[in-house]
């Protein structure tokens, strides 16, 4: 150990000089200068020592623990010997045999505490670098999405009837709907473009975030406590199939949008196809029930949207507004649900088809969808 540093061999260093020549390794080291001095380790002694094995238990008799330090000192002393040292010398430089002493003992299971915790720094830091990515998409998918966008409108089915019923009540229960509402917007990268009464306007990026929003607000609705005042009111009371409280009807469709902007409040708002079309939408929605259009579903990532039921409506019609001539355009539409509720599996203005309209799983594939949309007879035109 420190023979390299001079023409001396290693037989000749005193225990005062190899007690020097340890400490030098660095400031952590400088406590084993004392040990070996008063344990007489000269050059004679380290150079009697055959083995790694019985130089590591001369470590352990000196009480030197640390796995790295003692990977330092093998390296030295293999080196200063010419002994070889195995490339797996972490493990081995604290290698137990079945016969080990308690100090051995204790070594290996400072090591594997070490290794454990090694592990789980590793894994957090991933755990860290993986929330950063996340938190940088999310902070760039709230911000207003451009040329093509996820519009999504909701309001609440008979909230006129609610009002002039018990305004005291609705108050209250408008209040908690839109702290829901702007919670599930800001969890899911949402832009808020319009409130007007408890009608909201919603754009998104991603078809995957649109449908998560509608989902679980449908479920935070339904999960909320309500006033039992209002679950007394006709148009509130638990329907015996999961909903109940005040009933907001989601629509939504993926398409082309043009922004504008506000000149007074700064805010963005849009026109185009996809607005046109979740206007269209919204209006054969019931409370309780998201539509969309087989567009949006096929957007989304189907593993990211979870197993919702998921029900074809048939084909819907909408009229081209801006121009009054152009034929409307067909849209395949599909009812959402939570796996906690169910599906309504009908509309206001009740679409047809051949076959009957059936519940699924999100593990029902789009080729299901569209043999469905196939078998379509009629449809209704709602402009």
């Amino acid at each position: 150990m420190g023979a390299n540093q001079s023409t001396k061999s290693l037989q000749e260093y005193t225990k005062e000089e190899i007690g020097s020549t340890v400490a030098s390794y660095g400031a952590k080291f400088q406590e084993y200068q004392a040990v070996i001095i008063a344990n007489g380790m000269d050059g004679g002694f380290l150079t009697s020592i055959e083995t790694e094995q019985d130089f590591l238990e001369t470590l352990d008799d000196l009480e030197i623990h640390q796995r790295l330090h003692r990977k330092k000192l093998l390296r030295e002393w293999s080196k200063a010997t010419g002994n070889a040292m195995p490339r797996n010398s972490l493990r081995h430089s604290v290698s137990i045999d079945s016969a080990a002493s308690p100090a051995q003992s204790q070594a290996r299971e400072m090591m594997g505490a070490i290794d454990a915790e090694n592990v789980a720094l590793r894994r957090s830091l991933e755990a860290l670098h993986v929330d950063q990515k996340r938190h940088s998409s999310l902070e760039k998918r709230k911000a207003p999405p451009k040329d093509q966008a996820v519009i999504v409108l909701t309001d609440i089915e008979e909230s006129t009837s609610l009002w002039e019923t018990n305004p005291i009540v609705m108050r209250q229960a408008l209040n908690l709907h839109d702290k829901i509402m702007r919670s599930q917007i800001a969890v899911h990268a949402g832009y808020e473009i319009t409130t007007e009464g408890d009608a909201f306007s919603v754009a998104f990026h991603d078809a995957t975030d649109a449908l998560n929003f509608a989902l679980r607000l449908q479920e935070a609705m339904n999960a909320v406590a309500w006033a039992p005042e209002l679950l007394r009111l006709p148009w509130a009371a638990d329907d015996g199939k999961g909903r109940r409280g005040l009933r907001v009807r989601v629509s939504m469709h993926l398409g082309s949008v043009k922004q504008m902007k506000d000149p007074c409040s700064d805010r963005i708002s849009y026109s185009g196809d996809a607005v046109d079309t979740a206007k269209s939408l919204e209006s054969l929605a019931v409370g309780g029930q998201i539509i969309a259009s087989l567009q949006t579903w096929e957007a989304a990532n189907e593993a990211e949207v979870g197993a919702p039921l998921v029900s074809l409506l048939g084909t819907h019609l909408v009229a081209q507004k801006r121009d009054c001539t152009a034929e409307p355009t067909s849209v395949n539409i599909l009812e959402v649900a939570p796996p906690s509720l169910n599906i309504i599996g009908k509309t206001k203005e009740q679409t047809k088809t051949t076959a009957p309209v059936a519940t699924s799983t999100s593990s029902t594939s789009t080729d299901w969808l569209r043999g469905m949309i196939r078998g379509v007879a009629t449809t209704t035109r709602v402009s």
